[in-house]
């Protein structure tokens, strides 16, 4: 029986790993997050939880005995102190799995780290550059997670060490990522631009990746996604109603703008070109070990979003619908503006 130390294991992936090695009867399981494990997932035979904080825990007694560790740990990405944060708990697993002694680790970043930039090869494969978009924390962590994993691998030969890059992960509601939201076009973006190539994976695959990749000691960088995406001629079918509308770049801006200040919605720092500029990634290299996705990005976005109410009207009123809203919001935004202008000519 080989036994594994999962950090993060109460989280989506984590609990479908965790499920799926109870189906196989074959692992010894060791999980660490500062999140309880839900109570109703099927786990293995040999299943121990520590509900610590990795920044800080005694990693190395709670790794004892393990042959594998599995790090899929992230912080809060609202959190200001995420990159210093995820990169020391990334450089503390390693510490800790170099005392024990693993003889494989898989370690789960994010596609993220190519960056979203309009010169992108579509798709990109793993031996494009890292160049996350400067000011985007998480993309930013990940890249730099990665380059600490990369040292630790040179410096131990005899592990194996995968790194898996998965797209923006969706399949379920409970599986859905704040990085799907970050992809998505703004209401703006929607009206007035071509809207980029969209690329998910089902939660399920990229399960079954690090389990392929785990059992298969895997060792480099491994792209997971579906094998297709969504053009961006496709994506308004997905998104919403399918509607172009002309109106100028900041109006549009200015419209969404008022809605995320009215409904509460922020973007956070140097996300907004994930969502403009194209960051699909290839699987080739992932695929020539044995491993295949089972969902493509629609069928991975349409298991995790739920029918809007514009969505139940018969066609010939969506687009009715859809101008109406555009045309309040517009009115609704420059009354907001002009609102600003009028508070800062009396300050002046």
């Amino acid at each position: 029986m080989r036994s594994v130390a999962i950090t993060g294991v109460s989280g989506a992936l984590g609990r479908r790993i965790v499920a799926a090695m109870a189906d196989t009867g074959a692992w010894e399981v060791v999980g660490v997050d500062i999140a309880p494990f839900p109570a109703a997932v099927a786990i293995p035979r040999r299943f121990t939880v520590h509900r610590a904080d990795l920044r800080n825990v005694e990693l190395k007694r709670l790794f004892e005995g393990v042959d594998s560790v599995i790090h899929l740990a992230a912080g809060d990405p609202a959190d200001a102190s995420l990159k210093d944060d995820d990169v020391v708990a990334t450089a503390r697993v390693l510490d800790a799995a170099s005392a024990v002694g693993v003889r494989s680790l898989v370690v789960v970043s994010s596609a993220a780290v190519y960056g979203a930039w309009d010169d992108n090869p579509v798709p990109l494969t793993e031996d494009a550059p890292l160049r996350p978009n400067p000011g985007f924390r998480y993309a930013e962590t990940k890249a730099e997670a990665e380059r600490v994993t990369a040292t630790w691998r040179r410096e131990h030969p005899g592990v194996a060490v995968a790194v898996l890059r998965p797209a923006a992960t969706l399949g379920h509601p409970d599986a859905k990522s704040w990085l799907a939201d970050v992809v998505r076009p703004s209401l703006a973006d929607r009206l007035t631009r071509p809207l980029p190539s969209l690329q998910f994976v089902h939660v399920d695959d990229v399960a079954s990746a690090v389990l392929h990749a785990l059992s298969h000691r895997l060792d480099g960088a491994f792209n997971v996604a579906s094998t297709d995406w969504i053009q961006g001629d496709e994506a308004p079918e997905l998104l919403g109603p399918n509607i172009r509308l002309p109106v100028p770049v900041w109006m549009a801006d200015a419209l969404a703008w008022a809605v995320e200040h009215l409904f509460g919605v922020t973007r956070r720092a140097g996300a907004i070109e994930y969502s403009r500029a194209p960051w699909v990634i290839a699987t080739d290299r992932l695929q020539a070990t044995g491993w295949a996705p089972h969902s493509t990005s629609a069928e991975a976005f349409v298991a995790n979003a739920r029918p809007s109410p514009i969505r139940r009207f018969v066609a010939r009123h969506r687009q009715e619908v859809a101008l109406g809203a555009v045309g309040a919001g517009a009115i609704s935004a420059l009354g907001t503006l002009g609102l600003v202008l009028r508070r800062f000519r009396r300050r002046r």
